[in-house]
């Protein structure tokens, strides 16, 4: 993967070398694997793919092209979902292989590790790595994991170079992070941290607005 690895927050000061990881591990899947379309979810949403399954053919039906279509299809499907099965076990070996010394530590500490990595979940661990380089772990003290994760999103700017698809997908990461993590605590007392990321109002549209920020407008829109 052209030398990029998955590390701990405190091992690079790039803060896009997540997404820049990821990208890598997507060329990856996109040269060395068959099918790789049905893997373009797994690093773009980290969601697993749902190959759709052919429709049943009528048991009146007796034409023979339509039958040998059909019977193609469903030919695809099994080996499309052979291969997805095979991909994602191939595609948690690369991510592994991937991490540096300190992420394997992180991500062994975790008590659902052996169970995962049995699985070769690769959404699971994209998931953990995503948050051990944003220090927003499920192990770490809540509180300071949110105060760290508010930190970041206020704290990010476009620099100089960056481009606006390159700043928008930090700054998705940095929401999505925050999302998935506080999301259980917004019925409780520390709910009113969540109100910063809440759909913004017509005088915080202007305002950002006037600040140019278009890509959180786009994003928030």
């Amino acid at each position: 993967m052209n030398g990029h690895v998955f590390q701990c927050f405190n091992e690079c000061e790039d803060k896009k070398h997540f997404s820049k990881t990821v990208e890598a591990l997507r060329e990856y899947i996109a040269k060395k694997l068959k099918y790789p379309g049905d893997m373009v979810s797994l690093t773009k949403d980290f969601v697993r793919t749902e190959i759709p399954k052919p429709t049943e053919l009528k048991v009146s039906e007796t034409n023979r092209l339509v039958i040998a279509i059909w019977e193609k299809k469903v030919s695809a499907y099994c080996t499309r979902t052979d291969y997805l099965d095979s991909n994602l076990k191939t595609a948690y070996a690369v991510m592994w292989g991937q991490c540096s010394e300190a992420m394997k530590a992180k991500l062994t500490s975790l008590d659902a590790f052996e169970t995962k990595s049995h699985e070769s979940d690769c959404i699971w661990i994209l998931k953990e790595i995503k948050g051990i380089t944003y220090r927003f772990e499920v192990q770490r003290y809540i509180y300071l994991s949110l105060d760290d994760a508010r930190t970041s999103y206020y704290a990010y700017t476009q620099g100089a170079k960056d481009s606006i698809s390159s700043y928008l997908e930090h700054f998705r990461s940095l929401v999505k992070v925050w999302n998935t993590m506080a999301a259980p605590l917004a019925k409780t007392q520390v709910y009113w941290m969540l109100l910063p990321l809440s759909r913004p109002t017509q005088t915080t549209q202007q305002s950002a607005s006037r600040l140019h920020v278009t890509a959180l407008l786009l994003w928030l829109s």
